[in-house]
């Protein structure tokens, strides 16, 4: 149809719609295919529409069916990885514990040994600290003879 100023309208490049005599296609999610519900012989009766209404149910009830089942795996796998992830981390708590108390361990003798150096350190200066006084009273002792010594020589020599 073309209006009066000669020129095609949109509406008149559209192809038709299939008739009542040719099969209208759908296309099923499930199954991936094309199917002409011509080909099944559907009527348009109400028996038929039931039927066909509770065969797609069926079909779907077995998708989500499938898909639970696969769902149920994955919550398996998923929980059965848990468990493997909960036992390696209770492995490296007890490793780590045990490091931790060689650690302590370690460390608890390290300090002793310091409080072993720093007794030894302490019984060392004061034996040092003896020796300067014992040295000390030696050299008044040695200055004493010396000068005991050297008064007597003084004295022989004034003497003869």
């Amino acid at each position: 149809m073309s209006d009066v100023s000669g020129k095609s309208k949109a509406g008149d490049r559209r192809t038709p719609s299939p008739g009542p005599s040719q099969p209208r296609m759908t296309r099923s999610k499930s199954a991936g295919t094309s199917l002409s519900f011509t080909q099944f012989g559907f009527r348009t009766d109400s028996d038929t529409a039931a039927s066909a209404f509770f065969g797609q149910a069926v079909r779907t009830a077995q998708v989500a069916e499938n898909k639970a089942k696969e769902l149920e795996e994955q919550l398996k796998t998923t929980e059965t990885e848990l468990a493997e992830t909960r036992s390696t981390l209770a492995t490296v708590t007890r490793t780590q514990s045990g490091q931790d108390q060689r650690v302590q361990e370690a460390d608890e003798m390290v300090e002793e040994e310091r409080r072993e150096w720093a007794e030894e350190r302490r019984e060392f200066e004061e034996q040092i600290r003896r020796l300067w006084e014992e040295c000390a009273e030696k050299d008044a002792l040695i200055q004493q003879v010396a000068n005991n010594i050297t008064d007597q020589a003084a004295r022989l020599r004034r003497g003869h």
